[in-house]
């Protein structure tokens, strides 16, 4: 190639000269040209004159090889069974014995044998000179790769193999065991109501049973705070069924803020200390009220005294005092206190355990100097298992 050049060079170079008539520059024109004839320029090329005034490159670009020679052979024909030139340096070409391809053939394969395609196929054979995508099923999971346990298989105590979710190719044992500790499917829920007053139990770790004590005495299924027949309000009644879930104590005296005992009249100068005694219980008889009347006289002091005492012991009983004079009125507790009843004001005495408790009230009686009025007491369990021994309630004016 270098001789071939060499000698284009010179010819081209003779014919320069040869034309260059009487000119003045190596193409026979008289201007100055930018670049002599004979140059190299680009990859491979020289340059040669354009007319008379101007040169241009020749250039017959590089050869497949990068170089500039004329190659003998072109890199990649065949040269024999599965044999094809290939460069050597960059201005010559070899034989070269490339073997057959991973199917038998002499063709380099586009697409190599086992190379992904598709979702989870891989490439294979198409005859010894090519490869086609062959499609495989994807696991239970959606992934293509083997699932280490099949879906569904029994793993751990209770568990079965299911898929992790976010991962297409794994699986995890999820444990199901049952509120009774067990794998069986149980038909139901602990709780639930069964038979006549029942509810289900666990029998066993894979089994319910019915727990059903039946219906109570008065037909009903909750339990009752007091036996239809026996004594109530400590001997005072007796208890009767109130439909199929309660009773009520039947015969007791109704001593409530309607209806309460009433004490007596008295007057603010009596200083006698009176008593009354009475019974509690936390089923039948939770609260006693009572009530007095209180004369205001000319030379009296409305002052209210109340004081309970024999409380069992371990019981908590309670004490307020209300003020009701027809009109409004203020109370100022002495002792205990301030609280307010339906509207009324009073003094109450709280003290925990069975301490004795105590109130003490001024009143005024709004828009008047007479302070008449009735007086409320009322006495009531906290609390305490029951004990029908009786309180002592004492009261003074």
């Amino acid at each position: 190639m270098k001789a071939f050049v060499s000698f284009l060079f010179i010819g081209v170079f003779l014919w320069g000269c040869a034309s260059s008539g009487n000119g003045s520059n190596q193409c026979g024109g008289d201007g100055v040209l930018e670049f002599a004839p004979g140059e190299m320029c680009g990859d491979c090329g020289y340059f040669v004159c354009d007319g008379t005034q101007a040169v241009l490159c020749d250039d017959p670009g590089a050869n497949e090889c990068g170089g500039c020679e004329v190659l003998s052979n072109a890199p990649g024909t065949s040269c024999g069974a599965c044999k094809t030139y290939v460069c050597q340096g960059a201005d010559a070409t070899t034989c070269e014995d490339t073997g057959p391809n991973a199917c038998g053939g002499c063709t380099v394969l586009s697409n190599p044998v086992g190379a992904a395609c598709g979702t989870c196929g891989e490439y294979v054979c198409s005859g010894e000179d090519g490869t086609t995508c062959e499609e495989a099923v994807a696991n239970a999971c959606g992934g293509c790769e083997t699932l280490a346990h099949d879906l569904g298989d029994a793993c751990g105590a209770c568990g079965v193999y299911t898929c992790v979710a976010g991962d297409d190719n794994a699986v995890r044992c999820d444990e199901v065991v049952n509120e009774c500790g067990g794998c069986a499917q149980l038909s139901g829920q602990s709780g639930d109501d069964c038979g006549t007053c029942g509810q289900l139990v666990c029998d066993g770790a894979d089994a319910f049973r019915c727990d059903d004590p039946g219906a109570n005495v008065c037909g009903g299924c909750a339990a009752l705070p007091g036996t239809p027949g026996a004594s109530c309000a400590c001997g005072e009644g007796i208890f009767s069924c109130d439909g199929g879930d309660a009773v009520i104590c039947s015969g007791a005296t109704a001593d409530t803020f309607s209806s309460p005992v009433f004490l007596g009249n008295f007057d603010d100068g009596d200083d006698t200390i009176y008593s009354v005694l009475g019974t509690l219980d936390p089923v039948s008889d939770t609260e006693d009220w009572y009530s007095s009347f209180a004369t205001d006289t000319w030379d009296g002091i409305m002052d209210i005294r109340a004081w309970l005492d024999n409380i069992p012991p371990n019981h908590n009983y309670d004490l307020c005092v209300y003020y009701d004079p027809g009109v409004s009125a203020s109370v100022n507790c002495v002792t205990g206190v301030s609280a307010t009843f339906s509207g009324l004001g009073g003094c109450c005495s709280t003290k925990t355990g069975s301490q004795a408790e105590a109130v003490e009230l001024e009143v005024d009686a709004s828009g008047t100097i007479d302070e008449d009025g009735t007086f409320y007491y009322r006495v009531w369990i906290e609390s305490g298992a029951g004990d029908c021994s009786q309180y002592s309630l004492s009261y003074a004016f």
